[in-house]
This record gives C-alpha cells, sequence and structure tokens, in this order.
C-alpha cells in the first residue's frame, strides 16, 4: 500500500476529539481521585466537594514540598534506594530467584518512581558487567595452576590498592632517594 485515505465525517472528528479531551481530563484527575468523596450528587453536598478541592490541593502541593525537603522523608527514600539496588543486583547475579526477593523487588518499586528505577538499575548493570569483566580476567590469569599463587596475587592486589603502597609509588615516582629518605625521617 502507497497510499492510505481515512474518511471521517464532522461528527466522527468531533467524537474522536471528545475522546482525547476526556482521555487527558481522566489523567490530570488520577492523582486526586484518592480523595474523592464517596457521593452520587454534587447539588446539597458543597462542603464535602470543598473539602475535596481543598484536600486535594493541600496534599498534592503544599504538603507533598514539604515532606520532600524533610530529613527523615530522604534519609527513608536514600534507604529503599539502596535496598532497592542491592536485592536487583542479587536478581542479576543470581540463576534462580527465591520468591521473597521476587516480593521485595516489586515492593521496592511500588515505592519508588520510574526515574530513580531507571538510574538505579543502569548504575547496578554496569556495575555487575565491570565484576563480571574482573572475574573473567582473574580467572584469564590464573592458568592452569592458578590455584598454588591466587592467595598472594589477592594480597597483591589488596596492597596495591592500599593507601600506603598508593602513597610508596607516589614518592618513588616524583622524589630521588636522598629526599625519599628525608620524607620518610620526618614522618
Amino acid at each position: 500500500m502507497q497510499k492510505l485515505r481515512i474518511g471521517l465525517t464532522k461528527r466522527q472528528y468531533q467524537t474522536l476529539v471528545r475522546l482525547g479531551e476526556g482521555l487527558d481530563q481522566a489523567q490530570k484527575a488520577a492523582p486526586y481521585r484518592k480523595y474523592r468523596p464517596n457521593l452520587k450528587l454534587y447539588r446539597g453536598h458543597y462542603k464535602e466537594w470543598w473539602r475535596f478541592a481543598y484536600t486535594c490541593i493541600l496534599e498534592e502541593t503544599v504538603r507533598r514540598c514539604h515532606r520532600n525537603w524533610n530529613w527523615d522523608h530522604m534519609k527513608l527514600h536514600r534507604d529503599t534506594c539502596r535496598a532497592y539496588a542491592k536485592v536487583y543486583q542479587i536478581k542479576l547475579t543470581t540463576k534462580k530467584l527465591a520468591k521473597e526477593i521476587e516480593e521485595r523487588l516489586t515492593n521496592y518499586e511500588m515505592k519508588l518512581d520510574i526515574f530513580n528505577l531507571v538510574i538505579i538499575r543502569q548504575q547496578i548493570e554496569m556495575e555487575v558487567e565491570r565484576l563480571a569483566k574482573r572475574e573473567k580476567t582473574l580467572k584469564a590469569n590464573r592458568g592452569w595452576f592458578g590455584f598454588l599463587w591466587t592467595n598472594s596475587q589477592v594480597e597483591e592486589t589488596k596492597e596495591l590498592n592500599s593507601a600506603a603502597a598508593i602513597m610508596r609509588r607516589f614518592i618513588a615516582k616524583h622524589f630521588n632517594k636522598s629526599s625519599f629518605q628525608k620524607i620518610l625521617a620526618y614522618f
């Protein structure tokens, strides 16, 4: 098909426009439905409907801003993000997932918004890839008789990453032997 033509009457077009407007209104009203009173009629229940409007603005605008800048709320959010990251890492690294971990994942996903979920997942996926590459290179370096010297390699890597080893390498690289001895004597 190279060409496709759709013919709409004026009435069909108006119906489609109303449908779009209705869906837009429903999407805008969705956050406020939880505050809606359980009443069928508007007439005679003006106080309840004004209370509904007041509660919507208060809860969704004013209290939400105060709650978001509360230290307790921020700490709870960060703790939730960290816990979700740990559980998601377990999910990625294990082959068979326990039912408890699945429940915890869904619980954290209900609490966190999509922005935080995407960021946490990207970070954890990158970390898991990095750990897999590191593990792969360690296995490749060991060779056939790697079991004989694996402990010494682990100790070497720990020592290379320690602060003292970094300081020794820095001093050895940037200072000559006599100034190095003076520096050591000073400490």
